[in-house]
């Protein structure tokens, strides 16, 4: 009889997972609607509240539930930090404050996964995680909008408060009206910049309405940012403030996954990084959950989770010399071939598949790391939070198959699965365009132009010379 419901177990992993599907989709569009802000503290109640629910559940129904509701919110409640915290820094900075996040992820981990040796009872283990998140309520006080989605949404007087206050912090003295007066710097500059664009984009992504107002909107710089928000046709409206007398704010049109997959480059890039996050998340889970290091699950919850800490030392040294492209597609090459060759000697030596697993578990671990990054700098600010809200959906869907893939009586075929499809996004990869050193898009217009003189010949004369 109880082997009968063994599925069960799988089953309410399966709805964490789905859960962290619907959530991606969710929180990816109230951070682009509503703010950064917004979304990860509407995020963050919604952690605690069944966090602490789940530990009352009377029933099977409640339980799976409360799952349901805390993988709606488990992922976001990093990856909206992470947007955050990649928009808040320039091109210099964004790999140290990538590595930086993804260690402290990982020692995260390792200390859960200590305290899980030693605490047994899961009630316990729920409230010793959940209630720290208490604290976070804090950064109310403390956690500033991203500056980027406030100028993409125009909301100018937000974003000139917070670069005000920022300056001061950093004992920097920038005039009053600094924001607006870039604005009007950047106006002489526009029918240049416009010139270099292709025609289809003029056509497709430029407004009809070619006055200096409306091309304010295609050519604006602060420090490294160079922000050109999407504007409707036509659609204008003059307002004055107190800060910004004389300021022009524009009526922003609200832009979709029909948007982002509308137009061939940008396309074809969404493909590649959501065909390899779907990679890196089946195998990272699989790998972390499902592969047995040790006889003993807690000791191998804990093998699994420090195999993630070298990797990290590795992007310290190659991120911001080598690129972001080829060590993302190394990294992904080196877990796919390592995973399959364990079935190569999975009958002969328990030690020689240790090792090999371990590789895997870093090369994934690692490749995990750049692609959050990587698709940071790929997706533009306008629809960062929705493309990222896209490829972490798919990628999910097939996450919550991953429970069920290794339940199945044949032993190999899940190591099988993983190391092919980590393999095959390590090829694709080497198709993306390399994004070091480059100014965050902020529109779907400078997104979609990266890359473009990256054509087809010159990836598959890069793919050959590889060999």
């Amino acid at each position: 009889m109880v082997c009968d419901r063994t599925w069960i177990t799988q089953f309410t992993i399966s709805m964490f997972y789905f859960g962290s599907l619907c959530g991606h989709l969710l929180f990816g569009h109230i951070i682009d609607i509503w703010g950064r802000r917004a979304g990860f503290f509407s995020c963050l109640t919604i952690e605690l509240l069944f966090g602490i629910l789940i530990i009352y559940s009377s029933n099977i129904y409640m339980f799976i539930i409360c799952q349901f509701a805390i993988g709606l919110t488990i992922a976001s409640i990093f990856d909206i930090p992470f947007v955050s915290s990649i928009e808040l820094v320039g091109p210099t900075k964004r790999a140290f404050i990538t590595i930086l996040m993804c260690f402290t992820y990982a020692c995260g981990v390792v200390i859960f996964a200590t305290i899980a040796y030693f605490v047994r009872d899961w009630k316990i283990l729920t409230l010793i995680v959940d209630i720290p998140f208490i604290a976070f309520y804090i950064y109310w006080w403390f956690l500033p909008e991203s500056i980027r989605w406030l100028i993409v949404k125009k909301k100018y007087q937000r974003a000139e408060k917070i670069i005000q206050i920022t300056a001061k912090v950093n004992k920097v003295s920038i005039p009053h009206n600094f924001l607006i007066s870039k604005l009007k710097d950047d106006e002489p500059n526009t029918d240049h910049r416009k010139a270099d664009i292709p025609e289809q984009f003029k056509r497709d992504l430029l407004p009809s309405n070619d006055s200096s107002v409306s091309l304010t909107n295609f050519a604006f710089s602060l420090t490294d940012i160079s922000n050109k928000p999407s504007v409707e046709n036509g659609s204008q409206e003059i307002k004055h403030h107190d800060d910004f007398v004389g300021e022009t704010e524009l009526k922003v049109k609200q832009l979709s996954i029909r948007d982002l997959l509308s137009h061939p480059n940008m396309r074809n890039k969404t493909f590649i990084i959501t065909f390899a996050w779907i990679a890196n998340v089946v195998s990272y889970v699989g790998i972390q959950n499902y592969v047995s290091f040790l006889d003993n699950i807690h000791l191998n919850f804990l093998l699994a989770s420090l195999a993630e800490l070298p990797g990290y030392i590795f992007l310290w040294f190659t991120l911001d010399k080598i690129g972001r492209r080829f060590p993302f597609a190394a990294c992904m090459l080196v877990s796919g071939i390592s995973v399959l060759a364990t079935n190569l000697v999975f009958s002969t030596s328990k030690l020689l598949v240790l090792v090999l697993a371990l590789i895997g578990k870093i090369g994934i671990t690692t490749s995990f790391a750049i692609i959050y990054l990587y698709a940071s700098e790929i997706y533009p600010t306008e629809l960062r939070g929705t493309g990222m809200a896209l490829t972490l959906t798919v990628s999910r869907i097939f996450t919550v198959a991953v429970p069920f893939i290794t339940y199945t009586k044949w032993v190999l075929l899940p190591t099988i699965i993983m190391g092919a499809i980590t393999t095959l996004a390590g090829f694709l990869a080497l198709l993306l365009p390399e994004t070091l050193n480059t100014n965050l898009p902020e529109t779907l217009l400078e997104a979609e132009m990266i890359g473009l003189d990256y054509s087809i010949f010159k990836k598959l004369k890069y793919f050959t010379s590889l060999f």
